[in-house]
């Protein structure tokens, strides 16, 4: 399997994880020092730890009873591969209960171990019914 095929399955595998609140599953795909950034709906820009983040949208809504979200993959706009390094550029679509977020999302991978794991995320969501570009 080459790397870009790997990669896609590493973010299809982080994507399924939030899509069912899988704790477990989006620590074997997120490095434990990873950060993600993101731009709120107000323009507020958040950092979160790998475990900050997993509490604010995998153990909180789990808790609280929500539904599971539908993630829809809308495009892989971009994967570089740089030998143990990678860059990935993708879209998607999370609908939630009473709102549809459509986010960008830049991802950087590391092969740690033959294993492809994301180290960073910066993510621009925003709720709309129509594209984000």
């Amino acid at each position: 399997m080459n790397n870009e095929v790997r990669i896609k399955a590493a973010l299809e595998k982080y994507y399924n994880s939030l899509e069912t609140f899988d704790d477990e599953m989006m620590r074997q795909v997120v490095h434990p020092e990873a950060k993600m950034f993101n731009a709120g709906e107000s323009g507020t820009f958040f950092i979160k730890t790998r475990e900050e983040f997993i509490k604010s949208v995998i153990e909180a809504p789990r808790r609280y009873g929500m539904k599971p979200f539908i993630i829809k993959i809308q495009e892989f706009i971009h994967i570089a591969v740089h030998e143990l390094i990678a860059s990935a550029e993708v879209e998607w679509e999370m609908v939630m209960p009473n709102s549809v977020g459509i986010h960008h999302t830049y991802y950087h991978l590391a092969k740690i171990d033959d294993k492809w794991v994301i180290v960073n995320i910066l993510d621009r969501g925003k709720e709309t019914g129509g594209k984000f570009r």
